[in-house]
């Protein structure tokens, strides 16, 4: 008996040791396949940096030279001289009416500002579920991917579709005309690799997952996905027409040159080094996106454009002569996709459009994904839409849109938002990701025949560092970089040389205006290069800057402010002189400032929802306050910053002041340079919004 004990004991002891030998051998093998996997995402991230610094590298070279062209003036005399040697040394434009200073983007008086941003993490690997463009057959595959979800793509019991269109427009006008959009209640059952319907444009994907473990109940994969579909337009093949280039613009918002430099350095070499022309001295002529977009596409002002056809924020724009209109008559696919549906350039404060503006239009399919999806802000923007992020959506879209219209005209702008808006650091989270994606629009050739820009409306407006010089500065400032097809320089190589040479002369959105519709107008044939007496062109002028020209031209040499549509307050060619804070002159200044915002708030008081009102506002004190003298009329001109009560409001305003009477006089608009948050909750009116500190209005007493 005592030995049938002890042989039990002994087996007992085995089998524990065994179990203790397995556990541990499984343990390694977790243990080693984590280490594998994470080695596997280290190279594959490494490679990804590798490939786009390679990329880089080989362009280098081939665009080293890009610059040092020789380039023709306007009297067609030869300058010998290097572009980059055009300017005094220490300046970014130097003439007599206009000297901007040329500063580090790593300056120290911001240097405790700056650090590395992190954006958040959308999905730990890649989406479960994503549509693979035949560019041959113009169709879409629906794709589970099963190689980076094995566990969980086996769990799937059936994904279904819903194609999410843009509503009927009722009868009369509704300011929610723009945010229409509905998802088919039908779910149309899709499996992986099926081919998808080609009229679908957008589609909500859903797939169930059978239970596992401690989960009794199924679970639900959701994502919204975007087809570039053929919707049959009148288009034309302009692959053999190097005079007639396509243009993307890609728009990063409140992103200066220098914060591109600071912040996205990978982008900003990218650039460098495939043959983008940047342009130093281009400055803004307003205060944020919608009043700088508007002098683009239409060459107007907004004041100018409420006289035309926006009499009102309530209503739509859809009669307004936005540029691609222009293009879309002369045969160009047109397309409008912007990030961030709920602070939209045309819909932030305003009714947007009735119809769609353009051919591709994303509005619908950005706010059905902000709606059913799980949304992730990134400083208070709404950036992971479900398993991806806004801008990645976005990137991917420009990618299809390029690929099946790499060979037909098209006139197609890319707005982001998400990554750059409210913080200036913000940015580098998203740099690798967007030399990505222009690194392979360049290496897959697909802009060989595309007039591509990639800027910004303005730097950032608001924050810590709009308080220093340097973001005085950067707010005015915003990145412009543009490249010309090979097939067009050959075409045209002066157009090339004088964008090249203005890189160092004050430049505006007017003049960009005006370059778009030269490219729209010109004609292969055409003799003369000069924009204003080609008799084959319309009259080339900007209603908002009859003195600006196309950046095709060399710009004046000795350009003021005035002369390139920029009013005093943006105008950065003249450096200030610090004065005492406590002066008369900065007193009655601030005191004027107050009066002009009261003022301001009383003719738009109507604009406030009902039972609240913007509060009267108070001088807390003048923060600044600088002088200057104007090159270009020899007036005074001061700079103020002021602080308002209730909410402790800071407002930047540019005065003049009478020589003879001593008053002063608006120069601009009035800049908020600290952000508003909730403080005008009560109004949604873009003229007010950064204004009103909103207060509800006092109640009559009982009786009266």
């Amino acid at each position: 008996m005592a030995q049938c004990a002890n042989t039990a004991q002994t087996r007992q002891s085995m089998t524990e040791k065994n179990n203790i030998r397995k556990c541990t051998n499984d343990a390694i093998k977790i243990i080693l396949y984590v280490v594998f996997m994470t080695t596997l995402f280290l190279l594959y991230f490494n490679d990804n940096n590798y490939e786009i610094k390679n990329s880089i590298d080989y362009h280098s070279a081939e665009y080293n030279s890009y610059y040092r062209k020789v380039i023709t003036t306007e009297n067609s005399s030869k300058i010998s001289t290097k572009i980059d040697d055009n300017v005094k040394e220490g300046y970014v434009v130097w003439n007599d009416n206009c000297r901007i200073p040329n500063i580090s983007a790593y300056d120290k008086t911001i240097k405790n500002l700056i650090k590395k941003s992190n954006s958040p993490k959308c999905f730990s690997t890649l989406p479960l579920t994503s549509v693979i463009l035949d560019v041959d057959k113009w169709s879409y595959t629906f794709k589970i991917n099963h190689g980076v979800h094995s566990q969980i793509s086996k769990s799937i019991v059936n994904c279904c579709y819903s194609p999410i269109i843009r509503n009927d427009l009722k009868f009369k006008n509704n300011p929610k005309d723009d945010d229409r959009y509905k998802v088919e209640p039908k779910c149309y059952p899709i499996n992986d690799s099926e081919i998808i319907p080609k009229s679908v444009e957008y589609m909500m994907v859903t797939c169930e997952l059978r239970p596992n473990g401690d989960k009794l109940k199924s679970t639900v994969y959701k994502d919204i996905h975007a087809m570039v579909i053929d919707k049959g337009q009148r288009r034309f093949r302009n692959a053999d027409i190097p005079d007639k280039p396509s243009v993307l613009i890609i728009s990063i918002d409140s992103l200066s040159r220098l914060n591109l430099i600071r912040s996205m350095p990978i982008t900003y070499r990218l650039l460098e080094t495939y043959g983008f022309m940047s342009l130093e001295g281009y400055t803004k002529v307003a205060d944020n996106t919608f009043p700088n977009v508007v002098p683009i596409l239409t060459g107007m002002f907004v004041n100018q454009m409420t006289k035309r056809c926006w009499n009102s924020p309530k209503d739509e724009m859809d009669e307004c002569p936005f540029l691609w209109k222009d293009f879309k008559k002369r045969g160009y696919v047109t397309a409008y996709v912007e990030d961030e549906p709920n602070m939209g350039t045309y819909n932030f404060g305003k009714y947007g459009f009735r119809n769609a503006p353009t051919d591709y239009y994303s509005r619908p399919y950005m706010l059905a994904a902000e709606h059913y999806l799980p949304v992730v802000k990134y400083d208070g923007m709404s950036f992971c839409l479900g398993p991806r992020s806004a801008p990645d959506r976005v990137y991917a879209y420009v990618e299809d849109f390029v690929k099946l219209h790499r060979h037909h005209g098209y006139f197609a702008v890319f707005w982001l938002n998400t990554f750059s808006h409210n913080d200036v650091n913000t940015p580098s989270a998203m740099d690798q990701r967007t030399a990505g994606a222009l690194s392979k629009l360049l290496d897959g050739r697909l802009l060989d025949n595309a007039v591509t820009v990639v800027l910004s409306d303005h730097g950032l407006r608001f924050g810590a560092i709009r308080e220093t010089h340097i973001g005085w500065l950067e707010d005015r400032m915003p990145a412009f970089y543009a490249r010309l097809p090979t097939g067009y320089v050959t075409a045209r190589p002066s157009h090339r040389d004088a964008l090249a040479a203005n890189k160092h002369r004050l430049t505006s959105p007017f003049d960009l205006h005006l370059t778009l519709k030269q490219l729209l107008f010109q004609q292969l044939n055409d003799d003369n290069d000069d924009d204003n007496t080609n008799s084959s062109l319309p009259v080339a002028m900007a209603e908002g800057c009859p003195t600006c020209h196309s950046l095709f031209r060399l710009a004046d040499a000795n350009r003021s402010c005035e002369q390139a549509g920029i009013a005093p307050h943006w105008c950065t060619c003249d450096e200030y002189e610090e004065l005492d804070r406590r002066s008369r002159i900065a007193m009655d200044g601030g005191k004027y400032v107050v009066r002009q915002l009261n003022a301001l708030l009383t003719k738009y008081r109507m604009m406030v929802r009902k039972g609240y009102a913007c509060s009267n506002l108070s001088l807390r004190k003048t923060v600044s306050a600088r002088s200057r003298m104007n090159r270009g009329n020899g007036r005074r001109e001061y700079l103020l910053v002021v602080e308002t009560l209730p909410g402790r409001s800071m407002f930047e305003v540019t005065v003049g002041q009478e020589d003879g009477s001593g008053a002063f006089g608006m120069l601009g608009d009035i800049s908020r340079i600290n952000m508003y948050g909730f403080q005008s909750y009560c109004t949604d009116d873009w003229r007010l919004k950064k204004h009103c500190y909103c207060v509800k209005k006092n109640r009559k007493p009982a009786g009266s």
